[in-house]
């Protein structure tokens, strides 16, 4: 079984084969710990059970179900797959490239806006984006896959980059949502 395939069904609401593989390799080379810790070190943020061991990747498929029903309810069809996509991805570097390296409250508030850098530096071996997909019309998508990441965290993540359109409101708003204490989805995930 290859690592994306616990979100075999959220990877394959993604219908755009570039952005789908982009997502499948950055989870093949996703941080040991995701697969493992809770959604919260402290656990005043999220419901319980996301804050169990597996409880980061219940939190993400939980972002990925909110965001797929926001998509139509807020009318933003036209961006389905990268909004897909950026739920599957927004956490995936949360707290850095390594567990083992304990990431300050500013760099773990930045954890989106890095993901860009991360993704580049350990999917890609140092490859920007803009070097992997040469095409304008795929690299667009891709850079717009990683802007709606890095503006998730709304008012807690950083002042260059809050939530400012329709769509980035939508990832933050799912986000938010599925981190409320009451919450508990654990059937059909």
């Amino acid at each position: 079984m290859e690592k994306w395939e616990i979100f075999f069904r959220e990877v394959n609401n993604i219908k755009d084969e570039n952005i789908k593989n982009f997502v499948k390799d950055a989870f093949d080379y996703a941080p040991a710990y995701f697969w493992t810790i809770a959604a919260s070190r402290t656990g005043k943020y999220h419901p319980p059970d996301d804050v169990k061991v597996g409880g980061l990747v219940h939190h993400t498929k939980k972002v990925c179900y909110f965001a797929k029903e926001l998509i139509v309810a807020m009318q933003c069809e036209q961006y389905a797959d990268e909004i897909q996509a950026a739920a599957l991805i927004h956490d995936l570097y949360k707290n850095g490239i390594s567990e083992k390296i304990k990431t300050s409250m500013d760099e773990w508030s930045a954890h989106g806006l890095n993901l860009k850098k991360y993704i580049e530096q350990e999917t890609y071996g140092g490859k920007t984006v803009e070097e992997l997909f040469p095409d304008p019309a795929v690299q667009q998508k891709i850079l717009k896959v990683l802007d709606l990441a890095a503006r998730h965290m709304g008012k807690w993540g950083p002042e260059t980059h809050p939530p400012v359109k329709r769509e980035d409101w939508l990832l933050h708003i799912a986000d938010y949502v599925s981190s409320r204490k009451l919450v508990v989805i654990e059937e059909g995930l």
